[in-house]
This record gives structure tokens, sequence and C-alpha cells, in this order.
């Protein structure tokens, strides 16, 4: 467990590369692939930064397993999702929150005391 306050939660099998684009200050969690885990791996070599791949599973599956390890997180940071019912469904559980759109996915900020 850490006290990591802002999550990245990549569900984009391709996301790949990308991975060097997001800010180092973030715990990252990504779907493996046979292109994701060789660039999470570099990306863990080359800057220690907190990098987990997981098994494909759905949103609602893994976002507890996140919470688990990162409690008190605050903001998190989804590539490769859309804000769908289900999805949102799947955050209340964490408490309410506010969403935005990013490019090829949305964040969620907790409302934390």
């Amino acid at each position: 467990m850490s006290a990591v306050r802002r999550v990245c939660l990549v569900m984009d099998r391709s996301f790949g590369t990308r991975l060097e684009a997001l800010p180092k200050d973030v715990a990252v969690w990504v779907v493996a692939s046979d292109e994701n885990s060789p660039a999470a791996t570099k990306l863990w070599e080359a800057t220690g930064q907190s990098v987990s791949t997981f098994r494909e599973q759905p949103f609602s599956d893994i976002v507890p397993t996140v919470d688990m390890h990162h409690l008190g997180w605050r903001e998190l940071e989804v590539h490769g999702e859309s804000p769908s019912p289900e999805t949102m469904d799947a955050l209340r559980e964490f408490g309410p929150g506010d969403t935005s759109p990013i490019t090829g996915g949305f964040n969620f900020v907790r409302h934390l005391p």
C-alpha cells in the first residue's frame, strides 16, 4: 500500500510507448498485452516509477484492486475506457466525484473529506 494520490489506469491493450508520456509522479496500472508489457518494463527500469501490469478484466474488477493498493487515492486518470453507466457505477463504490474527459478516456476526482 502507498499514499499515492493520483493513479493512471490504462485499459487500452495498444497503449504501448505512450506510457512514457504519462506523468512521472503517479502510480501506473496497465493491462498486460504484447505491446504494453514491454513498455511497462522499460518505463519501470528507466525511471523506477510505480508500474503494475494486470490481466485483462472488466473495469469494475480492477478498480477495487487499485483501491486496495492505493488507499486514499484522489484522482484516477483512465485511458481506454469511457465513463459509461457501468464504469460510473463501479466508481461510485468509492464515493462521489467529478468526471472530466481526456483524450482516449476520462479523469475521475473523488470528493474526499
